[in-house]
């Protein structure tokens, strides 16, 4: 639904790119019409781990004066929650997520709408990873587009009159819009990077060993 910085009390420096601890309010969704939607107000603190390349993000619930219960909104207490993001040990090409989540929800929440909530994170998880392989292509530069082809480079159907040409944003073949796969860029401006099928498929694979995602708040609940 929403999310606010409250207060910075550390903001990530050159000498420490990873260190940032703040008050932060975040407002989420009920998958349900029939359940309020929930708010938090927390303290968020990234720090950097020592030994292998990771980070660790943890959130936990404070009672802040300032941020005031909102009217149709229940006020959640987020117990012990947060990431931990490590490269994995012998794959430098590959990095572990793990989230833990402990949380009061706070008034009658049925144990199926748990459930909900716990799969609407889950896809978020999913979305990690999309994520990553945007921020990839955002940093590469966009090589010569084939304004001529008159069929597409993957799976040879020809374009007809009306046909979008689709080039992709890493090897700039051209192709259908069957064999491309649009992502986002996760700058600022969220510019749709179009790329086929085989750049994105290589690009899963060849991942950076550590690449650090501003990752939104996503829906958490009680276990």
């Amino acid at each position: 639904m929403g999310e606010a910085n409250l207060v910075t009390v550390a903001s990530p420096s050159t000498d420490d790119p990873r260190h940032y601890i703040a008050i932060r309010w975040a407002a989420v969704r009920s998958p349900v019409p029939f359940i309020k939607n929930r708010d938090a107000c927390f303290t968020h603190m990234d720090v950097e781990c020592d030994g292998r390349k990771g980070w660790v993000r943890a959130l936990k619930s404070i009672d802040l004066p300032e941020c005031h219960h909102l009217r149709g909104l229940v006020r959640m207490d987020l117990l012990r929650c947060g990431h931990v993001v490590l490269e994995s040990p012998g794959r430098p090409d590959c990095v572990q997520v793990h989230i833990l989540v402990h949380l009061d929800m706070k008034g009658l929440v049925p144990a199926w709408i748990e459930d909900l909530w716990m799969k609407r994170t889950c896809q978020g998880l999913r979305a990690l990873r999309k994520a990553v392989v945007a921020k990839r292509l955002a940093a590469t530069d966009l090589v010569h587009q084939h304004l001529s082809s008159r069929t597409c480079e993957l799976c040879a159907r020809p374009f007809t009159f009306g046909t979008t040409k689709v080039h992709c944003r890493q090897c700039s073949q051209v192709m259908c819009n069957e064999c491309s796969s649009t992502t986002t860029s996760s700058q600022e401006h969220r510019q749709a990077l179009p790329v086929c099928t085989t750049c994105e498929l290589a690009t899963s694979t060849k991942l950076p060993s550590f690449i650090a995602i501003d990752a939104p708040f996503v829906g958490l609940l009680h276990r």
